[in-house]
């Protein structure tokens, strides 16, 4: 008996000697079928710039089409984008959906950039344009 790996998976394969040829026909059936079905994933809506005050909430949004995407949004501090955690002070929800909601904005984030970069089940990678957060700070007006 020969033990066969497929290089798309970490499964092995046992093959029979007399049904190798069948099997083995199978196996690259697999392999095209599942390289024609996993097309590149796009992106259709980018997310765009913003502008809020000190203190508001924003959402940034994208539309991807593909097959099992999977989404992580990323922010630049202006050394580099870096992914968001789930725990990030200022998100609202999950930063691995299409939709980022940030809450009470500090003026410190002006400035900031965010994109998302979208996975496939294929693991074929695609990275949305950055939008930038523009924060203008709150007018206090004062009576003499």
């Amino acid at each position: 008996m020969n033990i066969y790996k497929n290089y798309r998976t970490t499964k092995f394969i046992k093959l029979n000697p007399m049904k190798r040829k069948i099997t083995l026909f199978a196996m690259i059936l697999v392999s095209i079928n599942m390289l024609a079905t996993c097309p590149t994933p796009t992106i259709t809506q980018q997310p765009g710039n913003v502008s809020v005050c000190t203190g508001q909430s924003i959402q940034f949004s994208i539309i991807a089409n593909g097959y099992g995407l999977r989404y992580q949004w990323q922010i630049d501090y202006g050394t580099g984008f870096a992914n968001l955690s789930p725990d990030f002070a200022y998100s609202a929800g999950t930063p691995q959906t299409p939709n980022l909601s940030l809450n009470d904005i500090a003026s410190s984030f002006n400035g900031y950039q965010f994109h998302c970069v979208v996975t496939d089940s294929c693991g074929q990678v695609i990275i949305s344009n950055a939008a930038t957060l523009i924060v203008n700070p709150l007018t206090i007006i004062t009576m003499n």
